[in-house]
């Protein structure tokens, strides 16, 4: 076995020794494992929508609080977590209305926002609030949708603009996109472009800033449709419909390496098993095999890691578990074990930090209802600090981790490798401030990864998954 640290922008001599004997993997491998306390909501919620803030890595999770004795409905809470515990971001509760579906993202600058509408029993128009100077403030105008709106979608362009998909609940039910230009809110094409009504809607943008939404198309068998912005029109992405058959909770996400939109859904012609297509520039294809869940899959959610890598999170009925996959290029494979909840679980999200930790957010039945976030990540009691001098990602990591050195106070840098036993790797020497380490044939398992310069000494840990 070899191992091979590259240096990144400038061709400079390393030296490398790799570790050539045999060794034994680890037993402990990345688990999932509870952030801050399960259940730690005041009550119970619904409609999760998380989000990591890309400044200092802070988990966010929005919901709908619902009030002990009012059924089904209340104001939406934002959370985050601090290092310690969930604390509220601004008050509790903060639309003082009954609102549904909440969605949030960050701008660039770390800043979040949450959009939100009507639920069946409360009417409410598109209405999307930021964070700033500890308060929620309305963007623009509240409730600027022209009428009712459902299924909220946000997101920020590679250019950092806010854009808004919706039920248009005053225009037949059909899909409308709207953005804010710093004052007001605009349409985006025509308003009620889907060709009938359009439920569960989804919103990305490639690395280039191409538009997509996608919707559950209740007019027409429900089949699920994926279009994207040409500048002037929505058209469709393929054809009309990008599945074959009845297509239930779609989720739309776009690859950020190549561009190339995926759809997750229940696929009711394979069982109601979970399927993944992507569109490759002509046609949507599997990725993967069609209907690779065990059982029954619902809540679905896909999104990719920073590396590239899709993930899908869902509800396996006849496992009665909850479940991660990812695709390896070839195969859909666990994320760690399934059935990490404990029990029933529904309202989900999922969501990676910038370094490539997968985050899930969900509706935890076996916690009273209320909202649980999890993370793949280290088990707990490893007898190591993580200095703040050093970044590494994606983590975990399957072939390529990059590794940079945010503290540059020292020329010369030793990197040592060794597995969770003690035993070195690789070691290497370089005088630069980003190096890629190559970890193809490192077998699963937790490695401590320690750097030694002139004036200090750093240790950062990975995954190898």
């Amino acid at each position: 076995m070899k191992t091979f640290i590259y240096i990144l922008f400038l061709l400079v001599p390393i030296v490398v020794y790799p570790q050539l004997d045999s060794y034994k993997s680890s037993p402990m491998d990345c688990i999932w494992q509870n952030v801050g306390n399960p259940g730690f909501s005041a009550g119970t919620i619904n409609y999760t929508s998380i989000a990591v803030n890309p400044v200092n890595e802070q988990p966010y999770v929005a919901y709908v609080d619902i009030p002990t004795g009012t059924g089904n409905v209340g104001p939406a809470t934002v959370m985050r977590f601090d290092g310690n515990n969930w604390v509220n971001v601004g008050n509790a509760g903060f639309t003082t209305v009954n609102v549904g579906y909440t969605s949030i993202a960050f701008n660039p600058a770390g800043e979040p926002y949450v959009a939100y509408g009507a639920t069946c029993s409360t009417p409410n128009q598109a209405t999307v609030m930021k964070f700033f100077e500890n308060n929620w403030l309305l963007v623009g105008n509240g409730g600027f949708s022209q009428g009712q709106a459902a299924y909220t979608s946000l997101a920020f362009s590679p250019a950092g603009q806010l854009y808004v998909v919706f039920m248009d609940m005053s225009n037949s039910n059909k899909t409308t996109v709207m953005k804010f230009d710093g004052t007001n809110w605009a349409n985006v094409g025509i308003p009620g472009f889907s060709a009938g009504e359009a439920w569960y809607e989804n919103i990305g943008f490639s690395p280039s800033g191409e538009l997509y939404i996608s919707y559950w198309n209740y007019s027409f068998g429900h089949r699920a449709t994926v279009m994207k912005f040409n500048g002037t029109d929505w058209v469709c992405v393929g054809n009309s419909f990008c599945t074959e058959g009845r297509a239930e909770n779609p989720s739309l996400a776009v690859n950020p390496l190549d561009g190339q939109p995926y759809l997750a859904y229940t696929d009711t012609i394979n069982a109601y098993k979970a399927t993944v297509i992507r569109f490759d520039g002509t046609n949507w294809v599997n990725v993967g095999n069609a209907g690779f869940s065990t059982g029954y899959a619902s809540a679905i959610n896909l999104a990719f890691s920073p590396s590239g890598q899709p993930y899908i999170f869902y509800w396996d009925n006849y496992l009665t578990n909850s479940v991660v996959k990812k695709f390896d290029g070839t195969n859909w494979l666990n994320v760690g074990a399934s059935g990490f909840s404990g029990g029933y679980i529904s309202y989900t999200s999922l969501a990676f930090s910038p370094s490539g930790l997968p985050y899930v957010a969900y509706q935890d039945y076996i916690n009273s209802d209320k909202a649980t976030v999890m993370k793949y990540d280290f088990p707990t009691g490893l007898n190591e600090q993580q200095e703040s001098g050093l970044t590494l990602y994606p983590n975990p990591v399957t072939t390529i981790l990059n590794v940079n050195f945010t503290k540059n106070d020292g020329k010369i840098k030793v990197i040592e490798v060794h597995d969770i036993q003690g035993k070195i790797m690789s070691f290497s020497q370089t005088s630069q401030d980003k190096v890629i380490l190559n970890t193809q044939d490192y077998p699963i398992g937790i490695y401590i990864l320690k750097v030694k310069t002139e004036k200090s000494n750093y240790i950062g840990k990975f995954c190898k998954d």
